[in-house]
């Protein structure tokens, strides 16, 4: 999704990814900062108002309700995300908020819209509808997905035109395995694409331990090819 000011653009659903992952941020810098705080059903010890850092940006809350609505104050524009309930399960999302969002973000979202791609994620398996107003992200699927973005941006910029197929998959040891196809001998400068997309996407998930890059000479025709579980590109001829 694109950001221009006041214009009604299509919502994504890596645009909810996104809104999901700002807003666990959020909640564990919060108890991390509140460690004492304990009632979080109606937050009768929580502060009604004060600051937290995430990464280098400035944010300020306000406790209403049964909720904590977060606004960035630093760097502009503010963004606001407001966990009007259930304040210890940062992965519920709902229209208010994702609309609320939106909104902070200069994007006239229409609720309806919204709505629809919440529904294509509970069919896709990334949500699961809690009630007819909430959905709960569902972990394994979605950091398979987000995984997934990870690695196609941070190919942009690192694709050789011998590369004919990468597939990568995750190992029970925390690894990321990277398998590249490729159609001729690569000079160590082409090589170095691969380590560099696969050092990118080790940069963006804490949990890998580390990454491995294998080549493999293949002409064969493109679904003769051997592939790890995940297929992030191919190229077809």
């Amino acid at each position: 999704m694109k950001k221009r000011k006041n214009m009604t653009l299509r919502i994504e659903s890596k645009d909810i990814i996104n809104f999901i992952t700002l807003q666990k941020d959020l909640v564990n810098a919060f108890f991390k900062t509140y460690p004492t705080v304990k009632d979080v059903t109606w937050l009768l010890d929580f502060p009604k108002r004060g600051n937290i850092k995430l990464g280098h940006d400035s944010w300020k809350f306000i406790k209403h309700g049964k909720g904590v609505m977060f606004l960035r104050e630093t760097p502009k524009p503010e963004i606001v995300i407001d966990v009007h309930t259930n304040i210890d399960n940062p992965k519920l999302v709902d229209v208010w908020r994702l609309s609320t969002y939106f909104s902070s973000e200069f994007f006239e979202a229409d609720d309806n819209e919204i709505k629809q791609v919440l529904s294509e994620m509970v069919s896709a398996g990334f949500l699961r509808e809690i009630s007819e107003s909430q959905y709960e992200q569902v972990i394994e699927k979605m950091n398979n997905f987000q995984l997934m973005v990870s690695v196609q941006r941070s190919m942009l910029f690192n694709i050789s035109p011998k590369f004919r197929m990468i597939s990568f998959e995750i190992n029970q040891d925390n690894v990321l395995e990277v398998l590249v196809i490729i159609s001729e001998g690569l000079v160590e400068e082409e090589k170095d694409l691969a380590y560099s997309f696969s050092g990118e996407v080790e940069g963006d998930y804490p949990e890998i331990e580390s990454s491995h890059v294998s080549f493999l000479l293949d002409t064969r025709e493109i679904d003769l090819l051997p592939r790890l579980k995940f297929l992030a590109f191919s190229l077809y001829k």
